[in-house]
């Protein structure tokens, strides 16, 4: 009887002390669920309205038309708007010392501490600006091409490396190119095509080996010149390459390639509804691919922003329209959340002015839904990325409606679907960097324009810096459900631990019963003999 109390009470034991595990594990995996700002001590459940700049416009603009056939050339006249990229007065001489760079904007009230920002220990070895960073599977980042001056593109690459901060030579492209596209293969070489070459956009496209650090021109070229385009890695490997300009600023395609890795070439697949240039695409959790806004060219200073969107079907190679956004935008950014929407922020509508606005794409439903949060000033040409496994967005730079750049940083949290500034904001103001992830969701920003005076002046950037995450954004909300799985483990456990702990007491009481029988047995036949 006293063992099956011990046993009785180590049972009780061992299941209050399990379940206090349970709880631990959950309560510290749900915590960081929450966001938590360094300047507060309470979540704000959404960014104050009264925070969203005056000059968003609340309604969709009605001269907006869904989309611009790609057969006919519309009538109408459109806006005679030049694109900031290419200014119409260059400067003569490009200073050789960049300005002390202060922040363009007070710090906001309602500003989150996410991390900080500092520039490299050492600048690029030349300017970059139009060009493409990639983070290699070895940890480094492959910056490549761009253009130091407006006017010629370079077929300098780089190689930067957290590790040191520093930034060295790679092998050059065998064609100089800017506003080319580039995608990471899944054998670790890097792939960029298209790109303004000193001829206008290219059809070409190169392959660049880690093994080696050198160039190699892909088999075939691309069955359409293109630049300021996207190319988007499928999970069969291939390469989707999707619209961009056919000619310099006057003619945008519809036309779309397929890259096969193992061959080195390009095949035409189902091209777009509707040409499109200066567009996002982003690859959806079931491996088809979502194209969204951009702009339509018809010559140098006609186009118009689109707000059509597209998803290509991987099976069918061909493309289906879905829901449109609210907002036609062109020169905007976008990132894939960690449960399956897409969120697009900021860019330019058809008057060449910057959005503030952002919108989440429900793959499930089609639509699209308008977010009450906003940037904290208009931006076109920023740069977005997603870190803590997708649970947080960070727009980095670009420029206001002056055209000016911007150092303001916003950061989007999943947790409740709004947008806030940040406390810190970039050391160099730059529009349309390069931005890569590094190692523990460091970012690197790269090169760009520094853009002053109204757009009177403008420089090619050769600084870059670095943003450090706070535990609060590094450690991503999607630990919930990794937390979720912790507890169903330990549950499972608890009760086979439990089932061995009843049945060890079960046999134990069998076996003394038993063992209590068979000695009354054996006493009662000990009885019987020594009477006999």
């Amino acid at each position: 009887m006293a063992k099956s109390r011990l046993l009785t009470t180590t049972l009780l034991v061992l299941l209050c002390l399990s379940l206090a595990v349970a709880a631990g594990v959950h309560g510290q995996n749900t915590a960081t669920v929450a966001y938590e700002p360094a300047t507060a001590s309470v979540v704000p459940t959404a960014v104050p309205t009264a925070a969203v700049p005056t000059t968003v416009p609340t309604a969709v603009p009605t001269a907006v038309p869904t989309a611009v056939p790609t057969a006919a050339v519309p009538t109408t006249v459109l806006p005679t708007v030049l694109p900031t990229v290419l200014p119409t007065v260059l400067p003569t001489v490009l200073p050789t010392v960049l300005p002390t760079v202060q922040p363009t904007t007070a710090v906001p009230s309602n500003a989150i501490n996410v991390g900080t920002f500092r520039l490299t220990n050492s600048s690029m070895l030349v300017a970059h600006a139009g060009h493409t960073v990639t983070t290699l599977q070895d940890g480094t980042a492959l910056l490549v091409g761009g253009t130091a001056d407006f006017t010629m593109p370079l077929a300098d690459v780089e190689v930067f490396t957290l590790g040191n901060e520093t930034f060295a030579q790679a092998g050059p492209l065998n064609s100089p190119r800017w506003l080319h596209a580039a995608s990471l293969l899944d054998n670790g070489n890097v792939l960029v095509t298209g790109g303004i070459n000193d001829l206008g956009p290219s059809n070409t496209a190169e392959v660049y080996s880690v093994a080696t650090g050198t160039w190699a021109y892909t088999n075939t070229p691309m069955n359409a010149t293109r630049a300021r385009h996207t190319s988007t890695l499928l999970n069969n490997g291939n390469v989707l390459v999707v619209g961009g300009l056919s000619t310099t600023y006057e003619l945008t395609t519809a036309a779309v390639d397929l890259f096969n890795p193992n061959d080195l070439t390009f095949a035409p697949t189902g091209a777009l509804n509707f040409d499109r240039a200066e567009h996002e695409t982003v690859l959806l959790q079931n491996g088809n691919v979502l194209v969204a806004g951009g702009a339509s060219y018809v010559s140098y200073y006609e186009y118009i922003a689109l707000n059509s969107v597209e998803i290509y079907d991987v099976g069918t190679g061909s493309w289906t329209q879905t829901g449109s956004m609210n907002f036609a935008r062109y020169l905007f950014g976008s990132a894939l959340l960690a449960d399956g929407r897409v969120v697009v922020v900021g860019g330019a509508d058809s008057d060449n002015q910057p959005l503030a606005s952002s919108e989440l794409y429900d793959p499930q439903t089609g639509t699209w839904t308008l977010l009450s949060t906003t940037l904290q000033a208009p931006t076109a040409y920023p740069d977005v990325v997603a870190i803590g496994n997708n649970n947080f967005v960070l727009v980095f730079g670009g420029s206001m409606a002056s055209q000016d750049s911007l150092t303001n940083v916003d950061v989007f949290y999943l947790s409740n679907t709004s947008w806030a500034p940040t406390v810190h904001g970039l050391v160099q103001a730059r529009s349309d960097p390069a931005c890569a992830v590094l190692a523990n969701d460091v970012v690197l920003i790269s090169g760009g324009l520094f853009i002053s005076n109204n757009g009177d002046t403008n420089v090619m950037l050769s600084n870059a810096e670095l943003f450090f995450p706070n535990s609060n954004v590094a450690a991503p909300a999607s630990n919930k459900v990794l937390g979720t799985g912790a507890i169903v483990v330990l549950v499972l456990i608890i009760l086979v631990v439990v089932g061995a702990i009843v049945g060890a007491i079960a046999y134990y009481r069998k076996t003394k019963k038993s063992t209590s029988y068979s000695g009354l047995a054996n006493e009662n036949t000990s009885l019987i003999s020594s009477t006999t």
